[in-house]
């Protein structure tokens, strides 16, 4: 019950978010043929900065709410949460905007990009209202309304991508786009206030702001690094390149729409689920809920990886035009990164209050990234930083997945699934042979997808059905040995 539990409490923010994602992919392909390369190498800089601070500077408030909405026994205990959530991130947006209008020329002439410059009034109300209404989702969702989450979801995407087209439909430019954007972002944090509104008839208490803020804050200087270590290596190559070649490494890493569709539902139910596990005394079954997850998220994002190893030159054909072609070696080595992504550590140190650890971890990782990234791009350029961010993500991934192991009292081969995983690695590994090899005998873009993708995935979706089959039967040595190790 608790495999089907897990994936149907899911399945709401899985809809939502891929709907979400089409709307998301489809907006960066379209600006990539209405701008020019300098113009959209422009766009992305503005989300660059954007997104720093708004995933930067949440201090963690947002992301508490998973850990002490679920643990709320009444409406009384769960409001204060979430008002101190809202005024806190409120009054962060309004002092995030303002330090990117003072500092704007700065960012402008460290991206040697004047127009970035004349674009500081809508990026800095960009920044500041989607920080403002970072709690939207989360909140809802912590609160056991995961429809509720992916219409929220759905609805603010269609809105912002609606006025963003329109704007440059309109001929308004690259200006007019940047302002639909930022008057988006503003309607969505409003949107938040009116939806969260009720939770101001529970004053906070000095006793549940030092509570939440014990809780929040090393998680969000944790999460402070760990944005900065993310977006390092498009800050590194922005100051390095012009802003139409920024634009190619952009577009080799490009964000694939299918991570955050499946990750982020997956990582946040199964963040709610331990902690409920947690509330009734039930973390016996923590780590065969995790090896679900794992389970789940990489027999979608293996092959998805090998796929577009095998396939990057053509699809970045068809999303974004010939012009882009050059950015395919950069999209070969950052898609990798979609691989690691099966591992969701992050949300069994953040359901078990390690965030300290979460901190420790990604400072090391902040550290050894900088010096990293200088070395790749001695050695191969761009290439070389992606190849440097990928490693190190890597790393960082595995020296979590062996904390959480100590914490579960689990090994870590059990955590990853044993044999079971091996097996889906490898039938990655050889659909995506095929799949390269169909690639370099057919050169027309839509037809090396088409046969490309099918061989690719061919052994992946064989491996897929075989475990299926043998799920029927019952369940696998590995998983019965670890239901008994936890029970011990």
């Amino acid at each position: 019950m608790a495999s089907k539990s897990l994936w149907r409490s899911a399945r709401p923010l899985v809809v939502g978010r891929a709907i979400s994602a089409v709307v998301g992919l489809a907006l960066p392909a379209v600006l990539a043929r209405l701008l020019d390369r300098g113009q959209y190498g422009t766009y992305k800089q503005v989300y660059l900065v954007a997104n720093l601070a708004t995933y930067s500077l949440q201090l963690g408030l947002a992301q508490s709410l998973f850990y002490f909405i679920p643990r709320g026994r009444t409406d009384e205990e769960r409001r204060p949460f979430i008002a101190q959530a809202l005024v806190s991130l409120s009054l962060l947006g309004v002092l995030t905007g303002s330090g990117l209008v003072a500092f704007g020329p700065f960012i402008a002439r460290h991206f040697s990009n004047p127009d970035l410059g004349r674009l500081t009034l809508p990026v800095a109300l960009l920044a500041g209202s989607l920080l403002a209404s970072a709690p939207l989702e989360i909140g809802l969702t912590a609160q056991g309304k995961p429809e509720w989450s992916a219409t929220a979801l759905v609805v603010s995407d269609l809105v912002r991508v609606t006025a963003m087209l329109a704007a440059i439909l309109t001929g308004h430019g690259l200006t007019g786009l940047v302002w639909a954007a930022a008057l988006a972002a503003l309607a969505r944090w409003v949107a938040t206030l009116v939806l969260f509104g009720g939770a101001f008839r529970s004053l906070p208490t000095w006793s549940s702001i030092k509570v939440q803020l014990a809780y929040a804050l090393p998680f969000g200087v944790a999460v402070l690094l760990r944005q900065q270590q993310l977006q390092l290596h498009q800050v590194y190559i922005a100051a390095r390149a012009t802003p139409a070649l920024f634009a190619l490494y952009a577009v080799g890493c490009t964000q694939i729409p299918v991570v955050s569709l499946l990750y982020s539902p997956v990582s946040e139910t199964l963040q709610v689920r331990l902690a409920a596990l947690d509330r009734a005394s039930e973390t016996s079954k923590s780590a065969q809920l995790f090896v679900e997850a794992v389970e789940k998220l990489a027999t979608a994002f293996l092959p998805l990886s090998a796929l577009l190893i095998a396939t990057a030159r053509p699809v970045i054909e068809i999303l974004f035009g010939a012009k882009y072609a050059a950015a395919a070696p950069v999209m070969r080595i950052a898609v990798v990164a979609v691989a690691v992504q099966s591992l969701p550590v992050d949300a069994v140190l953040k359901a078990r209050a390690r965030t300290p650890t979460l901190f420790l971890t990604y400072a090391g990782k902040l550290a050894v990234t900088w010096p990293a990234l200088a070395v790749g791009w001695t050695l191969d350029g761009m290439t070389g930083v992606i190849a440097a961010h990928v490693g190190v993500d890597l790393l960082s991934k595995l020296a979590q997945l062996l904390i959480v192991a100590v914490d579960l009292e689990v090994g870590m081969a059990d955590l990853l699934g044993g044999r079971a995983m091996l097996r889906t690695i490898a039938a990655a590994m050889a659909g995506g042979t095929l799949g390269a090899a169909v690639t370099g005998l057919v050169h027309e873009p839509l037809l090396a997808c088409l046969l490309a993708g099918p061989a690719t995935i061919s052994f992946s979706a064989w491996d897929y059905l075989d475990r299926r089959r043998r799920a029927r039967r019952g369940p696998p040595k590995e998983a019965q040995d670890l239901g008994r190790g936890q029970a011990a």
